[in-house]
């Protein structure tokens, strides 16, 4: 059953998180591709990666490709970066900020420290408010 609280068309309704998923989380990092950044910093993977729709089928959690990809700990962050060649070519450092289910759910971290934020409105309701900047990449 979809979550009506997703805008039409943000997520399949198949892949719609529902309430009792959401786990907040006071501290995260989100990678950002400016200074100062924008809404455009927290697109859904897939909106940000218009050629993905090849690898979907081979995800073995497709609906991660509709989160917006968080972090709990610099550290964790740091890890991600150094594994991800987008990641070192596209961004431009990282934000601090919270999830807030006014704005969407984000789910219980991964063992590397990874958080799903599924937005409800990625455009006009955007987490980039809540964020603010504190490290480059080349100092992480």
């Amino acid at each position: 059953m979809a979550n009506a609280k997703f805008v039409d068309g943000v997520i399949p309704e198949e892949f719609q998180p529902n309430d009792i998923e959401h786990v907040s989380h006071p501290e995260v990092y989100r990678f950002v591709k400016d200074v100062p950044f924008d809404s455009s910093s927290f697109q859904p993977y897939i909106v940000d990666h218009p050629n993905f729709s090849k690898k979907f089928a081979t995800l073995t959690d497709p609906r991660s490709a509709y989160g917006v990809s968080l972090f709990i700990s610099i550290d964790a962050a740091k890890m991600a970066y150094l594994a991800s060649t987008s990641l070192r070519k596209n961004t431009v450092g990282l934000a601090r900020g919270h999830t807030d289910i006014n704005r969407g759910i984000s789910t219980k971290a991964n063992p590397s420290g990874h958080v799903d934020y599924f937005l409800y409105d990625y455009i006009n309701n955007s987490p980039a408010d809540d964020f603010e900047f504190v490290i480059k990449n080349e100092d992480l």
